[in-house]
């Protein structure tokens, strides 16, 4: 991963998007009608656009978890694939040389 953090995009894009999901609730709730034209609340209730946004807004939270776990992940895989070479010489021995040789092959699968 070429970022110092490869958490924060993802981190940043679930503010932005939490902080959306506010103004639309806030909007819907004010019944702003011309800020929804062209938009799925258009002529919806607001108890269902209100229920439409809280379960965007949990599939969102949900998604963005899942991005963090992945990503952090990845990284983490692509360190210690990157570090096979001092794992194999490191202390204790046995361990070291078993789990470098895993990451060996990991790496040669993901490459394919």
């Amino acid at each position: 991963m070429s970022s110092s953090n490869p958490l924060e995009p993802i981190y940043r894009a679930y503010v932005v998007s939490s902080d959306c999901f506010r103004v639309v609730q806030r909007t819907v709730s004010r019944q702003q009608a011309a800020l929804v034209q062209r938009t799925q609340f258009h002529g919806a209730s607001e108890e269902a656009a209100k229920t439409a946004i809280m379960d965007a807004s949990k599939q969102a939270a949900d998604l963005a978890i899942l991005a963090l776990f992945a990503t952090f992940e990845r990284f983490v895989i692509e360190h210690l694939q990157a570090a096979h070479r001092l794992l194999r010489n490191g202390h204790p021995i046995g361990y070291a040389s078993r789990l470098a040789k895993k990451f060996r092959r990991r790496s040669r699968v993901l490459e394919v």
